[in-house]
């Protein structure tokens, strides 16, 4: 309800899940969950405490693995917050809460739209959630991405070094050219993959209902 009255446009909110919190209460009862629920919302305001600014919203409900917060707080320049000041906070609550309980935390985050989340918080936080797997998922293709580059990067180089540095006959030259080609149409492949992959966030960190001035968004 607070977020709802006191949002202005577009809202970054910031989502924590500790999926052991359920699986504690099956195995070892409800003392032992309620137990690392209080950690784990110790953590979790330890944290807020020190990375989000005072006006901005946390809520977190008892009984309750979801703990969430929203931006409400513009930048210095009177912006939104970007999506790299949403990721950067939310790393380093994750990390304060998973040192805290040593358990793995899931986090994604999400803008908050007042005409059509007012009502809708269950919808809100797993579609930040959906968008942290996503991110994470994004993430781990990109890491592998980058040793794939590797290979085809190595090949080209050596072959070229050996052409420059080497007397070759003719036909080695072809072969070598040929090779380092095929190589470089290979990486052209990952690079434009790469490419594909990047714009698949980009309507989300602009959302499509917000209506304003090119020249704010752009910033």
């Amino acid at each position: 309800r607070r977020l709802a009255e006191l949002a202005q446009g577009a809202v970054p909110v910031l989502v924590v899940r500790l999926p052991e919190l359920e699986r504690v209460a099956w195995r070892r009862g409800l003392r032992a969950a309620r137990a690392l629920e209080r950690a784990a919302a110790a953590a979790f305001s330890t944290a807020v405490s020190t990375v989000l600014r005072g006006d901005d919203l946390v809520a977190h409900d008892g009984a309750s693995d979801v703990f969430v917060a929203a931006l409400l707080v513009p930048t210095r320049d009177g912006c939104v917050p970007a999506p790299v000041d949403a990721r950067s906070a939310l790393a380093r609550i994750a990390a304060t809460m998973e040192a805290a309980t040593r358990l793995e935390v899931l986090t994604g985050w999400t803008t908050y739209d007042r005409a059509s989340d007012a009502n809708a918080t269950a919808a809100l936080i797993e579609r930040a959630l959906d968008r942290g797997r996503k991110e994470r998922e994004r993430y781990a293709f990109f890491s592998s991405l980058g040793h794939e580059l590797r290979t085809p990067l190595s090949s080209i180089r050596g072959y070229l070094e050996t052409l420059l540095d080497e007397a070759v006959d003719p036909a080695t030259r072809e072969r070598f050219v040929r090779i380092a080609y095929n190589e470089s149409l290979r990486l052209s492949r990952l690079v434009d993959g790469m490419f594909e992959i990047s714009l698949l966030d980009l309507h989300s960190a602009f959302p499509a209902r917000a209506i304003g001035s090119l020249a704010h968004a752009l910033r």
